[in-house]
Formats: structure tokens, sequence, C-alpha cells
């Protein structure tokens, strides 16, 4: 690989995990998981945060700070397989402007919740609704970017024909298969209840579970690469 700083890389590939703890403690502290069903009535959505305001607030907080953490964990992994390139990196540079719009969207979801909790009881109903909504399409609808990074990364891994790959080739088909599952995700404009809605089997235990999982397996290679090269070095 490249000379680069090994610490640093491995920071980067620390904010994974962390981001994914920031997370699920953020949502959950607002109430957010297990998520509410999609199908509840707008009185019943602002209900909810009026009578869990400050820890709506708290939890969005926490997650918006989470999501920034989510462009140096990308960066890590971009730059672990930048060496499978040769000449312009257009793999390299597919995933950073993918790591961009990820982290973007990712910041935008505790925004739309915040939205929603400035004025609950305050303004209709549909208004709070309206924004809560919107945060949750952010979570789900927003796939293809996240589907394709995976499937850039899967081809900068496949093709990578060094002697010591930084990655085993199964992470290839590892990333190929996180970003078909993610796919079912657009169903969630058509469902307010079952697997599909954004309450459901498929669309939140799976999809989002499954990209959480995703997150702590590539950081723990990237860690497991980066000591590999430590160890060569040595």
């Amino acid at each position: 690989m490249e000379s680069y700083n090994p610490k640093l890389m491995k920071l980067c590939a620390w904010m994974g995990p962390l981001f994914v703890a920031l997370f699920v403690v953020g949502a959950v502290s607002a109430g957010f998981f297990p998520p509410p069903l999609a199908a509840n009535s707008a009185i019943v959505t602002t209900t909810a945060y009026v009578q869990n305001l400050d820890l709506v607030r708290f939890g969005c907080i926490v997650m918006e700070v989470a999501a920034t953490l989510f462009a140096p964990f990308g960066l890590a992994i971009a730059f672990a397989t930048r060496r499978a390139e040769t000449g312009f990196p257009a793999l390299f540079y597919l995933q950073l402007m993918m790591v961009i719009v990820s982290t973007l969207v990712i910041l935008y979801i505790p925004l739309f919740w915040a939205i929603a909790a400035f004025r609950p009881g305050d303004v209709s109903p549909e208004i709070t609704q309206t924004w809560n909504d919107g945060a949750w399409f952010g979570l789900y609808f927003t796939w293809p970017p996240f589907t394709f990074w995976c499937f850039v990364i899967a081809a900068a891994i496949l093709g990578d024909r060094s002697a010591r790959p930084f990655f085993p080739r199964w992470v290839g088909f590892f990333n190929i298969w996180a970003g078909i599952i993610y796919s079912p995700a657009a169903l969630t404009i058509y469902f307010k209840s079952g697997v599909f809605s954004w309450n459901g089997l498929i669309c939140f235990w799976l999809v989002v579970v499954v990209f959480f999982i995703w997150i702590v397996t590539m950081s723990a290679l990237v860690l497991r690469g980066i000591t590999a090269e430590q160890d060569k070095a040595g």
C-alpha cells in the first residue's frame, strides 16, 4: 500500500462501529428504535413527539454527531481499496463521491426528525407527520448511493490482482450481497404496514440490520488489513 499513516487510518476505521453505537443510542433515546408504525395517524405521531420531546431532541443531537463519523469510516474503506487500481483511480474517486452523498443523507435523517421536534403541538399534526415521514424516507428510500458504493467496493476488491490483496475476495461478494439487500427499501413508498413498511421485517429488520453489520464488518476488515501491513513491514 502507498505511504500512509496507519494510526490515522485505524482511527478512521474505528469511526464505523462508533457511528453505529451512537446512532443506535440516539434512535433508542428518541423512541425510534424499534420504529413506530408507519400507519400511525398524524395525531398519534405528534403525541409521541410531545410526550417524549426532550429525549427526541437529545436523540437527534446524538444521531447528528454520529452521522459525521460516517465520512472518515468511508474514507478508510476507499483508501484500503486504492492500491488495487493502476492509472487513474476511477473506483477510488467514485467511492469518495458516494461517501460524501451517503454522509449527507445520514445527516439529513436526524435533521428532519429535529425539525419535527421543534414545534410539535404548536403546528398542525400533519406538518409534524410530514417531517417525520421525511426522516424515515431518508433512512430507506435513499438506498441507491449505498448500493452503488457497495458495488464499487466489490469491483475494486474483485479486480485486485496483486500478490497480497488488502481484502480477501469473499469481501467483494459480501459487498454485492449487502448492496442487493438494501434495494427492497425502495418499496417503503408503497406500504404503510406489512413487511415492506418502514417498521416491517424486510425494510427495517433486514435492511437496517444488514447495513449496521456491513459497517462493523468492513471496519474490522480494514483494521485487520492495516495490522497485517504493519506486521509485514516490521
